[in-house]
This record gives C-alpha cells, structure tokens and sequence, in this order.
C-alpha cells in the first residue's frame, strides 16, 4: 500500500478509507452551513414515475456563494440546467477554521425529482 508524505493512502481501499482520509484533512476546520436554498425549476412535464437525479460539485466561496459549478451526473439535460441555475443562488455561511478566516471549499450537491402522480387542474365549481 502506497501512502503519500502526509501519510495518507494514495489508492483507498472502500469508501471508509477516503471517509476516513477527508475527516483527517478537514479536521479543525467548520463545513459551510446552508442559509438560502433555492428549489430548481420545473419546466419540463415529467410523467408519472419518472426519477431524475443530478449530481454537482461547486465551490463555496469565502463570500458564501457557489462560484464554480461542474456537472458529476445529469440524467436529464433539462433538469440538471435547472439545478446549476437554482445552485448558484443558494447563499452559505462560508467554511472556516476554528477561530480563523473564511476558506473556500468543494462541495458535492445531489439533487433528485420524482414524480408521484400528475399534477392536474381540478375543475372548480362556481359557486353562485
């Protein structure tokens, strides 16, 4: 097994081991905490059962806003447009170290839809 100068594994076993290895790297350090999210747009009509996800990762920036935005997964173009366009204006308190300034950082983002039932207009009565 391969470890780098830091001594961490170059070629992790599981996920645990890159868990693991990620908890070493970001010890002291606080994780960037949600204050707006904002739910994307649904502009296609999807059908009944239909599951989408769309995975991102983006940096959080010192400013707490997600600056850079790269797609990972996007079952549906449509979707996934939808969800950078929503990502981008979502505001975070930025990632800092104990007692120390803002750092920007990558975070991952998963998103999914699914569609249950259909979404119809009831007639609505009139009432005189």
């Amino acid at each position: 097994m391969k470890r780098s100068p830091s001594g961490l594994r170059l070629t992790p076993k599981s996920d645990k081991d890159v868990e693991r290895a990620l908890r070493r790297l970001a010890a002291g350090v606080e994780p960037p905490r949600l204050l707006k999210k904002v739910r994307p747009a649904r502009s296609t009509k999807y059908p009944t059962g239909t599951h989408v996800k769309a995975v991102l990762q983006g940096v959080v920036s010192t400013l707490g806003r997600v600056k850079v935005v790269s797609i990972e997964r996007g079952d549906d173009p449509a979707f996934t447009v939808a969800c950078v366009r929503a990502l981008r204006k979502w505001r975070f308190e930025p990632a800092h170290r104990e007692g120390g300034d803002p750092l920007s950082v990558w975070r991952t983002f998963a998103f999914a839809l699914v569609v249950t039932r259909s979404r119809r207009r009831r007639p609505t009565s009139a009432s005189s």
